[in-house]
């Protein structure tokens, strides 16, 4: 298994990064950062113990540095030290990767300014891309499961996600880039500051609240109805064509008192016809 080490990955985005690399049988040792009390990125746990981890990784690949891959994002402050040792870690033969803001696609960054989950998003495609080409797409069945994996707040309730992969591989990206903002909106417990309409538009989502399928959903709590309530919310892609071209995520959105839920109630190619779903949360939620 190849090693690669990251420095200044935002801490949010380490556990996402370092499953999708083993996926591609590659080990990450990751150096994260976080957004620190003087307004701006630094690196964990101290910037001062940085010098040690890359120390520590070089144990890893062997003699010489060949072997070496080394990858820095531009948005905390490197160590004078671990700057140095870089450099000759590259001159030595390791492969070095310096990204920059506003180079190759890279976000920028204002003073004082934190990395939102949008900008996140493309911080940790552009890398895994940057380590190991350009990443095939998950089936949308394999991303929701790792999504709700990483955020049980995120239900699927019944056969919602049964023929999600039945989507055009094409459209596989708007059901990830759905599931995504469908957590973040969970993250921020549905307080947006702005319409749903904007939130998701600045995601490039299409969010309809009219037309389409009116579902029923009833929410039981320890054997009790908790929510109850018929909707035909849905984000959308694509319009008068084959229906694996039209996916399409049906899901409601509520603030119980266990948690704020979104309910994924159907994920998959264009469909027509009314229905209806029972979904029992499990009393420790």
């Amino acid at each position: 298994m190849t090693n690669v080490f990251i420095v200044g990955l935002p801490q949010s985005e380490q556990s996402r990064v370092e499953s999708k690399l083993l996926k591609r049988r590659l080990k990450a040792h990751i150096i994260p950062c976080s957004w620190g009390n003087k307004g701006e990125y630094v690196l964990l746990p101290h910037p001062s113990s940085a010098i040690h981890l890359l120390w520590k990784y070089c144990k890893t690949i062997g003699d010489g540095f060949e072997d070496a891959r080394i990858f820095v994002l531009p948005y905390a402050l490197l160590p004078e030290d671990v700057a140095e040792e870089i450099v000759e870690m590259s001159a030595m033969g390791a492969k070095v990767v310096c990204f920059e803001q506003e180079t190759d696609g890279w976000p920028f960054l204002k003073r004082r300014q934190q990395l939102d989950q949008p900008t996140a998003n493309i911080v940790t495609q552009l890398l895994l891309e940057a380590i190991g080409g350009e990443e095939k797409p998950d089936n949308p069945s394999a991303y929701i499961a790792d999504a709700v994996a990483n955020c049980p707040q995120l239900v699927v309730v019944s056969s919602a996600v049964a023929t999600c992969d039945l989507v055009s591989k094409q459209r596989y990206r708007f059901v990830r880039d759905g599931i995504d903002a469908l957590v973040e909106l969970i993250g921020l417990k549905g307080r947006t500051g702005g319409t749903l309409e904007e939130f998701f538009g600045e995601r490039e989502l299409d969010l309809a609240q009219s037309g389409g399928d009116n579902i029923k959903l009833e929410v039981f709590l320890g054997g009790k109805s908790v929510y109850k309530e018929t909707s035909c919310v849905h984000l959308k892609k694509g319009d008068r064509t084959a229906p694996q071209n039209c996916p399409r995520i049906y899901y409601q959105a509520v603030a119980l008192a266990s948690g704020y839920y979104v309910f994924l109630l159907y994920v998959g190619p264009h469909r027509e016809g009314d229905f209806e779903k029972t979904h029992h949360l499990e009393s420790t939620c």
